[in-house]
């Protein structure tokens, strides 16, 4: 696909209009040809982020003319990040949803047993595992911690416990350190078919 070079300059334009000129850059900066790498966001994403005004604290390079010289503020684009729409669940807000603890959300994690996708952290580059509420309401059609069941049931942990106990019914066959998990097929209907609710941590 072909583009007009006058809407090229014009789009340039645009994006360079709200940008400061200056010889400091350091490295609370980072130029938008690397942003991606980054913060795992497109190029498209970050320019329209740019127009949008979402993200306004722009600097340029004196005499900078390709869109890859404009360079974004580390802190303000981190910031725009925290949005849980754009970044998704972590592994502690998973801890907090299902009721579980830490080796088990590692163990559902490493079965596959629940979708998530990799952001890298900008500040220290290393990728965070993080889950979306689409993941977590597939996974519970297919499964039911006991703390959620618990939680719902309006019933504390072991009170839970016993009586699915008393029903004769037996969680994954993993070892002490897991949190029971129990899969959907295997528990009566009036437990398989309820209707389990959660929202996300808030603090």
């Amino acid at each position: 696909m072909r583009f007009d070079p006058q809407a090229i300059v014009c789009f340039k334009q645009q994006l360079f209009r709200d940008s400061e000129g200056t010889d400091c850059l350091n490295d609370e900066w980072v130029s938008l040809k690397r942003a991606g790498q980054v913060f795992g966001y497109s190029l498209d994403h970050v320019c329209a982020l740019i127009l949008d005004g979402e993200l306004n604290q722009l600097r340029h390079r004196p005499n900078a003319l390709s869109l890859y010289d404009l360079h974004l503020n580390k802190k303000e684009v981190l910031g725009r990040m925290s949005d849980a729409a754009a970044i998704g669940c972590s592994k502690a807000d998973l801890k907090q949803i299902l009721g579980i603890n830490d080796p088990t959300v590692a163990q559902i994690v490493r079965k596959g047993m629940i979708a998530s996708f990799g952001v890298k952290n900008p500040l220290n580059h290393r990728k965070m595992i993080r889950f979306t509420s689409e993941a977590i309401d597939s996974f519970l059609r297919e499964y039911l911690p006991l703390g959620l069941f618990a939680r719902n049931a309006g019933m504390q942990p072991r009170a839970a416990m016993l009586y699915i106990e008393k029903l004769e019914l037996h969680a994954l066959d993993w070892p002490r350190k897991f949190s029971r998990v129990y899969r959907r097929t295997g528990l009566p209907s009036e437990i398989a078919k309820m209707q389990i609710e959660w929202s996300l941590p808030t603090g």
